[in-house]
């Protein structure tokens, strides 16, 4: 599948402001809603610290909430605690302020971008399964590997990981600047990223959870290459499915449906090559109001 051959009926149209302006009828982007649940846990966390013991022996000021929302080597065995394959997404260490700002700065520059892209319930749904995937990923190697249960693996770089390597596909040849500073084509950013990872990967040094971070990308690729859309998959779109069974009988048709499916799908291709050569302001009002019915269509067929 190649770069046009996605879903567009995720467009929605630009209704001015920046990358964080309102989207959905909560008037809140599910970036922003995001990046808000991480700081509130990552303030809980300094907030409801105290003195505890290590199976080890060690003594550390923890914070017992921060423990909860850790994956540890033993959660794979304990099925009551598996909601911490998706908790640890959101939990930061209080002592390392580059490790929540640098995830959620990363989030708010790419994850509004993909989320107008998705829709916001589909972003949620993507972000959430990578951080769940990595999670369990984890989880089930420090328990092969026999880690200690004293090491926890926490923070939403898996998740971000993935919007990042999503954005790349989406959009492979925008221009980021790396650092701030330097220009790069988002495919060679992300090629970048993977690249550095499968390095701390391999090499095994550091606290980094490197293999989180991969699955993240994994997913990524894996999601947009396949044409997947979460939303399919709820349990509302599967009774859904199951209670509208195709109708049997004469197949007779006048015209071609299918056919107009291809063809709606050729010309939103080409308005997004469009939006992305010229910029959206250089739509005309033809061009606006297909995207729009094209985007309620599709939104419609996913039960969005």
């Amino acid at each position: 599948m190649g770069l046009y051959d996605r879903d567009y009926s995720r467009y929605e149209p630009s209704q001015g402001g920046s990358l964080g302006s309102s989207l959905g009828l909560s008037g809140r982007s599910m970036t922003t809603i995001l990046i808000v649940v991480n700081v509130a846990a990552f303030v809980l966390n300094a907030l409801l610290k105290g003195t505890t013991e290590l199976p080890s022996g060690q003594v550390v000021r923890v914070s017992f909430l921060f423990d909860l929302m850790s994956v540890h080597s033993d959660t794979l065995t304990k099925p009551w605690m598996w909601w911490q394959f998706l908790t640890y997404g959101f939990a930061h260490d209080d002592r390392n302020l580059m490790h929540l700002g640098g995830n959620m700065l990363v989030l708010f520059f790419f994850g509004n971008t993909v989320e107008r892209q998705l829709g916001r319930m589909e972003f949620l749904r993507f972000y959430l399964v990578a951080i769940f995937l990595g999670g369990l990923f984890w989880g089930t190697r420090a328990f092969l590997t026999g880690l200690s249960p004293d090491i926890p693996l926490l923070g939403a770089s898996g998740g971000v990981q993935a919007v990042t390597v999503l954005f790349a596909f989406l959009f492979p040849h925008a221009t980021i600047l790396l650092f701030f500073v330097l220009p790069v084509k988002a495919w060679i950013a992300a090629v970048g990223f993977a690249i550095l990872n499968v390095m701390g990967a391999v090499g095994g040094t550091g606290g980094t959870a490197y293999d989180v971070h991969l699955v993240g990308m994994a997913f990524a690729a894996f999601y947009h290459l396949q044409g997947i859309q979460l939303g399919k998959w709820t349990p509302a779109s599967l009774l859904g499915q199951g209670n509208s069974r195709p109708r049997r009988g004469p197949k007779l048709r006048l015209h071609d449906p299918d056919k107009k499916r291809r063809n709606d799908d050729a010309e939103a291709d080409r308005i997004l090559e469009k939006i992305h050569r010229e910029g959206e302001s250089k739509l005309s009002r033809g061009e606006r109001k297909f995207m729009e019915k094209y985007s309620q269509r599709k939104r419609a067929e996913r039960g969005d």
